[in-house]
């Protein structure tokens, strides 16, 4: 090799570039042009559309976001399977489709994962202000600074936003209407959620013409409209009008070859459980989520958030009840508060606390439950979802039997002596 020059070259993020030669000692550096950005952007796995995807009810409201008036933050909030990632991924297809210049999708679950989102972007735009040395939380600053100032149209997503407090500081906002953001959670009554000038849309289950429309076009899509039968709104009111659980039904429909009559039957059947008739090899559209498991997902985020170690009883509690709601008065009988205190949990931090279930303790409990997104409360009724309290039942089959006996006992004796008064004759 002697006499033989082999150069070498290498360049860094700022756009040096070093070359090298055997036998030479000067290191000749020479700065780069630019390279250039091509837009539009697209940053993040955006989901794809679902099969027979239904736009909802909501859709107006968070495509026509004021965006005159500083950088437009809408927060879609509702329980799991409701949709809320569906229609921020059609969002996010009818945004490219209209021209915006950058569409970033982020999970929003942790704060890490969006730092690294903002990072990742601001690599990937070449922002000003990138840091040479990798510093995520700098490049993801220099990024939102750059949202702030740009005359680029943009939209970001925050997909799954699971602690508001956590992303102080980290929410986009600007002054020149040039973006929007979109966050999508399961939490709600939570007054970080409208803070700082966000906007909040509840999303709920599809309503009956919803479902009636998703699961005969589903069916006609796939080639399987010889399964379409009057049942089928049944099915839909069986499974609470809820997305996901529509979606894997209809996937179960088309591999099974199974009429919405043949369907019902088998969701009756109290011995055959949720994850056989909602399961995974059904989700033909990706997705990725089991469907008792996603209902169920923010059980742990609630039992950590209950410092009284409530949380796990009560959702059994509510799990054996009227799905359609009962009088948030029953959580005031003594035999629920004895339920609670036998079957509390307690973590090691916590066993200094009273033993024994008050009015304020079960009221925070079931504030945690709402907040998460596994009941709602509207201070007269508690309600959950059907499949929910299936779920819950399913998972913990031995606590059953407690329940039961507990609700039983507070409703009997709550239960008015006078049902109701005929009108032409006594109360009976």
């Amino acid at each position: 090799m002697d006499g033989v020059s082999v150069p070498m070259s290498f360049s860094n993020a700022q756009g040096i570039q070093v070359n090298l030669a055997p036998g030479n000692t000067q290191i000749n550096v020479f700065e780069l042009p630019p390279a250039s950005v091509t837009w539009p952007m697209r940053i993040g796995r955006i989901p794809l559309q679902a099969s027979a995807f239904q736009p909802r009810a909501e859709a107006p409201a968070i495509m026509d976001i004021d965006g005159g008036r500083g950088t437009p933050t809408l927060v879609l909030s509702g329980g799991g399977g409701v949709g809320k990632s569906q229609l921020a991924a059609w969002c996010c297809a009818e945004a490219a489709a209209s021209g915006l210049d950058l569409v970033l999708w982020i999970d929003g679950r942790r704060v890490d994962t969006v730092v690294d989102g903002y990072a990742e972007a601001a690599g990937r735009i070449r922002v000003p202000g990138v840091s040479a040395d990798g510093d995520q939380e700098r490049d993801a600053a220099a990024f939102l600074d750059w949202l702030a100032t740009t005359d680029r149209r943009w939209l970001v997503v925050l997909d799954d936003v699971t602690d508001v407090a956590q992303l102080a500081g980290w929410w986009p906002a600007g002054s020149n209407g040039s973006g929007r953001v979109l966050a999508t959670t399961r939490r709600q009554d939570d007054a970080a959620l409208s803070g700082s000038g966000r906007t909040v849309v509840t999303m709920d289950v599809f309503r009956p013409g919803e479902s009636r429309d998703y699961l005969r076009s589903r069916l006609r899509e796939a080639g399987r409209a010889d399964l379409i039968d009057d049942a089928l709104d049944g099915v839909a009111e069986d499974l609470g009008h809820l997305p996901l659980a529509l979606s894997h039904a209809a996937g179960y429909l088309i591999n099974e070859a199974v009429t919405g009559a043949r369907y019902r039957r088998l969701l009756s059947d109290t011995t055959v459980r949720l994850d056989a008739l909602l399961p995974p090899n059904a989700d033909a559209d990706g997705y990725g989520r089991h469907v008792p498991h996603t209902l169920l997902l923010t059980i742990d985020a609630a039992v950590d958030a209950d410092p009284n170690g409530f949380v796990a009883a009560a959702l059994r509690l509510v799990s054996v009840l009227d799905p359609a709601g009962h009088p948030v008065e029953l959580w005031a009988h003594p035999a629920i508060a004895a339920h609670l205190t036998r079957h509390r949990t307690w973590p090691m931090r916590r066993r200094l606390l009273s033993r024994k279930a008050d009015g304020d303790q079960v009221r925070a409990t079931l504030a945690v439950l709402h907040r998460y997104g596994l009941l709602t409360n509207d201070g007269a009724t508690v309600r959950t979802h059907a499949l929910t309290a299936r779920a819950v039942r399913e998972a913990a089959p031995a606590a059953v039997p407690g329940a039961v006996g507990a609700a039983t006992r507070a409703l009997l004796e709550l239960w008015p002596e006078t049902d109701h008064v005929d009108g032409n004759g006594p109360p009976r």
